[in-house]
């Protein structure tokens, strides 16, 4: 049976005000996702050189979150400013993205609102940045193996893509507590703000990209609920009790890996919050001189990562302390005698 495409309607096809926001979500996901990549198939560009710094990232999961993430972020910009000109000018534009900012840059002087017509005219100054991400995601749609390197991807995002995003999202008419957005982090970061502000530098700090990025994928998986203070008492009393349940839950799996595996130290999430942040090691040993010249061998607990069993943040020893971004906190990578 044949489907009408011109009655979509009656089929239950109805467009959505919030798919904007559910792009943008996927796209952030999908490149906060990067870095966990990086070691989840047992590669560590964040310590490349300069010399291969530009050489492809061959990973099949990367290039499935970059194919997410660039696809999405491009479609996020492409029913924002189709929306634009629907709302401004009631034309509804079925026609291809690279024409909406043609149109949208004809037409925007006909807008009443001083206001957004600036917002809107300083989104266009940037539009080489827009069409060079459509072109990324054509290349994908068309050729279909193309992508950047990792390190390529973090700069281009960074420098490129987030001011964009924040721009947006900033309009007084865009919602400021969206489907889109992650919880507030306990350490008080805002990872985009935070990306956005180490792309501005000539040398942006990849290992410092990668660890705000894993803060932003942690704190879209944080279970924790956070209760508004505007809320009802119900609904605050509804939240609180859940949050205990998981608190305890997840405290006690906490306890059982420390048992099992020997691990003493667990620390606070600087995302979560909870202390359910644990130090993963191996044992390892070196030969050495005694006072007296004997030789002797030393055990050493090496540490390899940390993870919290809350919100399933985990960085990996390729990655410097959290003070590299501000934290106060140990030294996790200090090896110490068994």
């Amino acid at each position: 049976m044949a489907i009408n495409l011109n009655n979509m309607d009656a089929l239950g096809w109805k467009s959505d005000e919030l798919a904007a926001q559910l792009s943008l979500r996927t796209a952030l996901l999908a490149y906060f996702e990067t870095y966990r990549a990086t070691y989840e198939e047992f590669s560590n560009p964040i310590e490349f050189d300069d010399a291969i710094l530009q050489t492809k990232f061959e990973s099949s999961l990367y290039k499935a979150l970059y194919f997410t993430a660039i696809t999405h972020f491009q479609n996020f910009f492409e029913l924002f400013f189709k929306n634009v000109i629907n709302q401004l000018y009631d034309i509804n534009p079925h026609i291809k993205f690279s024409d909406v900012l043609k149109c949208l840059a004809k037409r925007i002087e006909e807008c009443k609102i001083e206001e957004f017509k600036c917002s809107i005219k300083s989104l266009l100054e940037k539009k080489n940045d827009i069409e060079f991400l459509n072109k990324l995601r054509n290349r994908i749609w068309h050729g279909g193996v193309f992508y950047l390197s990792y390190s390529n991807l973090d700069i281009f995002v960074c420098k490129r893509i987030l001011p964009l995003i924040n721009e947006i999202v900033g309009l007084e008419h865009f919602p400021k507590k969206g489907l889109w957005k992650y919880k507030g982090l306990n350490a008080g970061i805002d990872p985009i703000s935070s990306l956005i502000r180490e792309g501005s530098v000539e040398k942006p700090n990849i290992a410092k990209i990668a660890l705000y990025k894993e803060m932003g994928r942690a704190a879209y998986h944080n279970p924790m609920h956070q209760s508004e203070s505007s809320c009802s008492l119900l609904k605050k009393a509804y939240e609180t009790h859940l949050n205990n349940e998981q608190i305890r839950s997840v405290k006690a799996k906490t306890d059982a890996i420390c048992k099992e595996f020997f691990f003493t130290e667990v620390f606070s999430c600087p995302v979560c919050g909870q202390k359910t942040l644990i130090k993963h090691e191996s044992p390892d040993f070196e030969e050495v001189f005694d006072e007296k010249g004997n030789i002797i061998s030393v055990s050493y607990l090496i540490p390899e990562r940390i993870r919290c069993e809350a919100c399933s943040f985990e960085i990996t020893s390729n990655i410097n302390d959290l003070d590299i971004c501000g934290i106060d906190g140990p030294n996790f990578w200090e090896r110490h005698i068994k």
